[in-house]
C-alpha cells in the first residue's frame, strides 16, 4: 500500500540522501505491510555492484538483471544480493555477460570472414597475397568492434618440408597478420602471434587439397583480464 511505499522511500533517503532517491511504486494490496527494514542491504548491494544492474524483489523471490562483464563479476554481485535477501528467498540470475556475448559475436564474425577464403601468403613466404590482405582487412573490422578482447593469431602449415622450417614459417606468417591488424587499427597490446608448424592439421596432408586446408591462420578470442 501507499504507507509501505512511503516507508521504503524514507529508508532509502536515510541511507543515500534525499537528492539521490526517486520513487515509482506500483501498489499491490497483497503485499501490504511488507517491512522496509531490509532495504539497506539491497541498496548496499546495488551501490557496490556493477553499473547498469537492477534488483527486483517480490515476496519470496529476487530477480537480478542488467549487464556485467563476465561470470566472476556476476558471481560477486549475486553473492551480495543473496546476502541481503532473507535465507528462504530464491535468487534468479537474469544478468547478461557482456564480455561473453562479445566473444561469441566476434568469433562468429571471424568465422564469416574466413569463410570467404583463407588468409593467403606467397609460396614459402610470410608475405600476404592481395586476397590475403583483403581478408585481414575484414578481420580487422570485426576485431575493432570489441576492443576489450584479446586475440591470439595462430599460424599453421602443411607437412611439406622440415618441421623446424614449418614452425619458423608459421610463426612469421602469424606475426605478419598481427602487424597488419595493428596498422588497421587493432590495438597491438591485444594481439599475440604463435606458429605451430604442421603439428595441428585439420585435413589429410597426403592430398593436395588437405595440404591447402592445413596452410591457414586461425584466431583465438578471449575476454581481456579484469582486475
Amino acid at each position: 500500500d501507499d504507507a509501505t511505499g512511503a516507508a521504503w522511500t524514507e529508508a532509502a533517503r536515510a541511507a543515500l540522501g534525499p537528492s539521490r532517491v526517486t520513487t515509482a511504486f506500483t501498489v499491490e494490496p497483497a503485499l501490504a505491510g511488507a517491512a522496509p527494514w531490509s532495504i539497506a542491504p539491497w541498496l548496499t548491494a546495488l551501490l557496490n555492484g556493477p553499473e547498469d544492474t537492477a534488483i527486483r524483489a517480490q515476496q519470496g523471490a529476487v530477480r537480478v538483471t542488467g549487464s556485467v562483464a563476465d561470470d566472476p563479476t556476476a558471481a560477486r554481485f549475486l553473492d551480495a544480493v543473496r546476502a541481503a535477501a532473507p535465507p528462504s528467498w530464491s535468487i534468479e540470475d537474469g544478468l547478461t555477460r557482456v564480455g561473453e556475448a562479445d566473444v561469441a559475436a566476434v568469433e562468429a564474425a571471424l568465422e564469416t570472414v574466413l569463410a570467404l577464403g583463407p588468409i593467403a601468403f606467397e609460396t614459402n613466404s610470410a608475405s600476404l597475397t592481395a586476397e590475403g590482405q583483403r581478408i585481414v582487412q575484414r578481420a580487422a573490422q570485426a576485431l575493432r568492434t570489441a576492443p576489450s578482447l584479446q586475440i591470439a593469431v595462430e599460424g599453421h602449415t602443411d607437412s611439406s618440408g622440415s618441421e623446424p622450417n614449418n614452425v619458423r614459417l608459421s610463426q612469421a606468417r602469424a606475426e605478419t597478420v598481427v602487424a597488419a591488424l595493428a596498422t588497421l587499427g587493432v590495438e597491438p597490446a591485444r594481439l599475440t602471434a604463435e606458429g605451430f608448424g604442421s603439428r595441428r592439421p585439420i585435413a589429410d596432408n597426403a592430398t593436395p587439397e588437405g595440404r591447402r586446408i592445413n596452410r591457414r591462420i586461425e584466431f583465438r578470442v578471449r575476454q581481456g583480464d579484469t582486475q
